[in-house]
């Protein structure tokens, strides 16, 4: 990963199914071009998104299946540049109500939200979300 760190007019970056862990990310924090992250199905637990805070263009982000934790949705919070987030897979049948609450706090700062593969998600939580974040266009593909 910190190869990638030298690439600094890379604006889009994907480690879906790679073996990419938290402390993982802070090989990034050099490429202040970055726009795009994908860190799904990969070892991330979220912590590691800390590592990410200095990356002034960095808009959009898609995280979960993996080990990414509701909990850490909180994070998201100090990348005050991401405005689009990627949610796929993840326990909405173990952390679903977390995952709510974490999606609510976000509410001013995230204008897109999808969440894909989200099987154990339900009606009940959709509605949540959607009633939390009234000015996010949210799309649910189970």
């Amino acid at each position: 990963v910190a190869a990638f760190g030298k690439l600094d007019k890379l604006t889009s970056l994907s480690f879906s199914n790679g073996p990419l862990e938290d402390d993982s990310l802070v090989g990034l924090t050099g490429l202040k071009k970055l726009e795009i992250l994908g860190v799904g199905n990969t070892s991330v637990t979220g912590t590691g998104l800390r590592h990410l805070v200095g990356l002034p263009k960095l808009t959009t982000l898609s995280v979960g299946a993996g080990k990414f934790e509701a909990k850490n949705l909180a994070l998201i919070a100090t990348l005050k540049h991401v405005t689009t987030l990627n949610l796929r897979g993840g326990s909405f049948k173990n952390e679903g109500d977390e995952m709510v609450r974490q999606l609510a706090a976000l509410k001013d700062q995230i204008k897109e939200l999808s969440i894909e593969e989200a099987v154990h998600i339900s009606e009940e939580q959709i509605t949540a979300i959607k009633q939390a974040m009234p000015k996010t266009a949210v799309t649910v593909k189970k």
